[in-house]
């Protein structure tokens, strides 16, 4: 089978590709080797049926959420471990195990993130927008609201 003699299927399929595919940047310097999933339950597990992947050394988890309706709708969760992910501003394993967390509607998660779902949680607030709880959280730390 040539493929020059059907383009426009070859790009249909890379489209596929894509829209399936939900990209997640975890950032504490970038994490290499960190497990990132979707938590659709929102329990901090990563469960059978959670999509998940790992990050690459520029922190990018590609997620297949092929078989999620709205992968907005729900909170991201990465789990760092010990000796094995990379922390790419030091080049060197992580010292510990630890997890981050982001709010839904979010595809970075960061230190600041895992403050503002935290935040979220504690107040029920279930969809954005988050602007009181990302005020509170950036008071709380004094860092201007852009940053969270």
């Amino acid at each position: 089978m040539q493929f020059t003699r059907y383009p426009g299927l070859i790009l249909a399929l890379f489209v596929i590709s894509l829209s399936a595919c939900h990209r997640v940047t975890v950032i504490d310097g970038y994490l290499e080797g960190a497990k990132v999933w979707v938590d659709v339950d929102a329990d901090y597990e990563l469960d059978d049926d959670e999509p998940f992947a790992v990050s690459g050394a520029d922190g990018v988890a590609s997620i297949d959420v092929s078989g999620i309706d709205d992968v907005n709708k729900y909170p991201l969760v990465a789990l760092a471990f010990k000796g094995k992910t990379i922390d790419q501003d030091t080049k060197s394993p992580v010292l510990y195990d630890f997890m981050l967390s982001s709010p839904p509607s979010y595809q970075v998660v960061t230190p600041l993130t895992t403050l503002l779902d935290f935040e979220l949680r504690q107040t029920g607030t279930k969809a954005p927008p988050y602007q009181a709880e990302i005020d509170a959280t950036a008071a709380h730390l004094g860092l201007p609201a852009e940053v969270i």
